[in-house]
C-alpha cells in the first residue's frame, strides 16, 4: 500500500492457493533475501514473494518459490497460521497444524547447486495442533557464545529449540 497523505493504494497483489490467516513475515536488510515476504496458507504452502520494481516504477509481486509442507508421514500439513519468524542466519522458522519447520530461504536454484533442500529440519509436536501460535527467536549463551533459540507453544506445551 501506497501512503498518499490522505489516501492509499494498492501497489500489487498475489494471489494463493489458501486463505491468508497469518501476518507475512518481511526479511530485514543485513540478510540475503532483504525485501522478501514469507506467508505460508490454508492449504499448506509457503511462499517468498519479492516487490519487483520495473524500470517505468511500476511495482509487481515476484515469486521466488513455493513449497508444500508436509508432516512427518508425508501427509499435508495445513493450515498454517503461524506467522513466520526469520532468524539472524536467514532461515525462516513456522509451524502448520503439528509440525514445527526450519526452512532454507534460498533460491531454488542456489539450493540445487549447493545439494541442500528447502526444509532443514521438522518436529512434530506429541500434542497437537499448534493453532496460531508463532515463533519468536531468542538467545542464550554456551560457554560464552551467543546462540539462538527457537520458542513456540503448542496446546498445553511450550517447546524450545536449539540447532
Amino acid at each position: 500500500i501506497r501512503d498518499n497523505g490522505n489516501s492509499a493504494e494498492i501497489l500489487w497483489t498475489f494471489h494463493t492457493s489458501g486463505r491468508i490467516e497469518a501476518t507475512p513475515a518481511l526479511a530485514g536488510s543485513g540478510t540475503a533475501y532483504a525485501g522478501t515476504l514469507y506467508v505460508g496458507d490454508s492449504e499448506g504452502i509457503v511462499y517468498a514473494v519479492k516487490d519487483r520494481v520495473a524500470a517505468n516504477g511500476t511495482h509487481s509481486p515476484e515469486e521466488q518459490w513455493r513449497i508444500q509442507l508436509t508432516d512427518s508421514k508425508g501427509k499435508k500439513d495445513k493450515p498454517i497460521r503461524s506467522s513466520a519468524a526469520i532468524g539472524a542466519n536467514g532461515k525462516i522458522y513456522l509451524a502448520a497444524r503439528n509440525t514445527v519447520f526450519a526452512l532454507n530461504p534460498g533460491s531454488s536454484q542456489e539450493l540445487a547447486t549447493i545439494g541442500l533442500g528447502r526444509i532443514l529440519w521438522k518436529y512434530q509436536v506429541q500434542t497437537p495442533p499448534i493453532r496460531w501460535s508463532s515463533p519468536a527467536i531468542g538467545y542464550y549463551f554456551d560457554g560464552g557464545v551467543k546462540k539462538p533459540v527457537l520458542y513456540i507453544g503448542a496446546n498445553r506445551k511450550f517447546y524450545a529449540f536449539v540447532e
